[in-house]
């Protein structure tokens, strides 16, 4: 194996465009980029566009993926087991077996 220097992108370029000098480096195929990009998109505007994402850490990541897995807002109280969690209309076996 061979020691290539690590690939940096330009730092002028905005974020977007640094993601994309990243993946094309490394040879992703394009549907690959655009769902990377996509996905940083949804994140970036899920925070509220509040700070740039490389200030943001594993709390804003965890919310951001759990938002996903439980999309409803509310949270109820199980009367049995006097535990808080999400309930979805459409409750998946994942999200039965996953509470917080």
């Amino acid at each position: 194996m061979e020691n290539k220097p690590k690939f940096k992108p330009n730092p002028k370029l905005k974020l977007m465009d640094q993601v994309r000098q990243v993946l094309r480096y490394h040879h992703y195929s394009y549907r690959t980029e655009q769902t990377y990009c996509d996905w940083i998109i949804q994140y970036v505007k899920f925070q509220g566009y509040q700070k740039h994402p490389k200030d943001m850490g594993k709390s804003e990541i965890e919310e951001f993926l759990s938002h996903h897995v439980f999309p409803a807002k509310k949270l109820s109280k199980d009367p049995r087991s006097d535990t808080f969690r999400r309930h979805h209309v459409l409750e998946s076996g994942l999200q039965k077996a996953v509470k917080i």
